[in-house]
This record gives structure tokens, sequence and C-alpha cells, in this order.
């Protein structure tokens, strides 16, 4: 979706969408606030039968408050459509725009929730959204042989105050003394990384609740191999198969779980969860609500905390010499490992500069953005 640009059409090719508008005292409530366009994405980039790839234009502008009852009805009529086309097994992935800001929902779910919040009733909508995709798998008769999976991609936007999440008691207290400022999305602090997460298959997974570490980095390989794809061989994978936790009854997949740092896009280990511990070489935070951000502190010797005693991550607490040598090694293994593997050379310089000198730089493509590979 892309706001529209000057003379009507979307905007193509530039280095940066032009800010929405916002309507009266910038309410992200606001009747008429966007002109972001819906797009059909479903078409495949390869299907020589397709006239458009991901570029068809469904509604512009854009009428949030139906948005969550399109993406139901899409979703409903895709597993349907599959479901009865035989044995053919599918995938379906479903990014919403849900709960992410501005925040639009259906009338009817106004004041739904018990906090009655423009948040809380937008999560109201997603959650009904969510069921009614459920509900589609059930009545395509597909229910005992789909796994459903669930997450989120990061902790609340602080900086959006109201109109962001809560992260628990996840709330890096320690930060307070490093500078203030946010310890919430975009950071390595707990309450930017710790998100909901649920696997459901009916007949295969039982009902529980799991303290296992695990990270959505672990989708891919648990999807290849359930689907009998072995992962390339040529490379080392951060994710591991879950089925030993989701099917099997194992309490934990990994020892080690390792956080990049998101204030530069070298995108440098700087966080370790190892069993119940949280290791930092480096903190920081991001702009909060009516709060800027602090600077980075490095801790050479490692930041700890006991996530099971202090989720909070306010007292800094110093492990055994065994669990400091573990979180040690660890860490600068898969440092080394980073540093032998290959990688590759992405150019994120954008302009219509780039237009004609890369893939996916087309101006007559609406959903195209000059980011060459």
């Amino acid at each position: 979706m892309g706001c529209l640009g000057p003379s009507g059409g979307p905007i193509w090719n530039l280095p940066a969408e032009s800010p929405c508008p916002t309507g009266p005292n910038k309410d992200p409530m606001a009747k008429g606030a966007s002109a972001l366009a819906l797009y059909n994405s479903t078409k495949q980039c390869g299907d020589p039968n397709a006239k458009s790839c991901n570029a068809q234009i469904v509604q512009q502008p854009l009428t949030e408050d139906e948005l969550d009852r399109n993406y139901k009805a899409f979703a409903r009529s895709f597993i349907m459509d599959h479901a009865a086309a035989g044995s053919a097994p599918f995938f379906m992935y479903m990014a919403f725009s849900h709960t992410h800001v501005p925040l639009f929902f259906d009338p009817k779910f106004a004041n739904s929730s018990s906090r009655k919040t423009v948040f809380a009733d937008t999560t109201m909508e997603l959650d009904d959204t969510v069921n009614g995709i459920w509900q589609a798998v059930k009545d395509a008769g597909v229910e005992e042989n789909t796994l459903i999976l669930f997450t989120s991609d990061n902790g609340p936007w602080a900086v959006k105050c109201e109109f962001a999440g809560s992260p628990g008691p996840f709330t890096g207290e320690y930060q307070k003394q490093l500078g203030g400022g946010s310890s919430l999305k975009d950071t390595t602090w707990e309450g930017g990384q710790r998100v909901p997460g649920l696997a459901y298959w009916k007949g295969k997974i039982d009902p529980r609740v799991s303290n296992a570490t695990v990270s959505s980095l672990d989708y891919l390989p648990t999807i290849l191999a359930l689907a009998g794809v072995p992962l390339p061989a040529d490379r080392t994978y951060d994710g591991v198969d879950l089925a030993p936790l989701l099917f099997g009854g194992a309490t934990k997949v990994r020892d080690f779980l390792f956080m990049a740092d998101t204030t530069n896009k070298d995108g440098n280990i700087t966080s370790v969860r190892y069993m119940n511990f949280k290791a930092y070489t480096k903190t920081y935070s991001q702009a909060a609500c009516k709060e800027p951000a602090s600077a980075a502190v490095d801790h050479p010797d490692y930041l700890v905390f006991d996530l099971d005693a202090d989720p909070s991550e306010s007292t800094p607490v110093r492990p055994g010499k065994a669990v400091m040598d573990a979180i040690w090694t660890a860490h600068n293994a898969l440092l080394a490992d980073i540093a032998n593997t290959f990688r590759g050379n992405t150019s994120y310089a954008e302009g219509p500069t780039m237009v004609g000198s890369a893939p996916c730089c087309n101006a007559a493509n609406a959903a195209c953005r000059c980011t060459p590979n």
C-alpha cells in the first residue's frame, strides 16, 4: 500500500513515500485520513498468464475500517478454494495491517474491549479476523491436516504513545539508568523481542503452555521438514525444527538464541539468550512517547539478567563461571560462523535514477519500489 502522488496516481520509484494525510488534529481514526491503495498480491510473478505481478489495485483510496473484513473474506475464499481442489497442499501467509498504526477498525468493534481504547478495540477486530480464518479451515474440512502458526513481528512501538500496545512485565527497567528512552520495538531488550506465539494442529499438538525459547526463524526449518523438503547444506540456519516441541513433548529445542542490533545495518549480534539468562554486549533505546532515544552503551564483560526472577530486567546479576563461559563460547562461535559465511551485497539505494538499472524498477508497476538486489 502507498500514498497517492501529486498527480493522483500511486507514488512510483521515489526514495520514500510522503507521509499520508492524517485528518483533523492528526487523529488516526479520522474518516478519509489516508489515500492508501489495497493491492491484490496473489498472482505469481513467474506465471506467464499473469498480466501483472502483485500490482492489481483492488481499492483506492482504501477504506480502512473495511480492511480486516476484506482480509477475512479473501482468506476464507483462498482456503476453501484450495481445500476443494483435492489433495494438493497449500500454504497461506497472512500479514495484517493491524495492529500497526494508523489504527482503524469496523465500527462494530468500537468499545468492544474491556479497556475501551483504540488499540484494544483494534486488537479485538484482529482477534475476530484470526478466528474467521480458523473457522474457514474447519469449514473446509482440513482442520486435522493443517498447521496454524500465529505470531507478531516485534514488541510495542512506544513512540506511538496510546496507540501502542503493552509489553507486560518485559519493561527493560535498567534502560532508565542507561539514559532512558524506549526499551521496546527496535531494541534487543525483552520488551522489543517478546511476542505472542501460538501453534495449533488439531489432533497433533496437545494443548499446553510452553516456556521453551523459540523464534519466528524456526518457521522455515519446521515447515520444510513437515513438507519433506531438505534444507540446502551450504549455509548455517538460525532456526531449528520445532517438531520435537510441537509433537514430541520436548521442553526445549535450543540452548541459545541470538538477537541482532538494529541501530545500524551491520546487524551485529549484541544479545544472547541462554537458559533463563539474557546477556548483552551493547544496550540502547529507541524514541519513546515524548522521550528521545539515548546513546548506546557497550558492555564488554556482558550485562546479564535472570529473566525467570527478573522479567523486567531491572537488576543485573553475575552468574557463575560455567554460565558465562558457555555464553562467551557460543557467542564467539556464532560471530566466527557469520564471518566465514557468504553474504549478499544488497544495496538499499533508492530513487528515480535507479529506474532501468535494478530488477524491480519498472516505472509502470505501482508495486515496484526501486530497491536493487
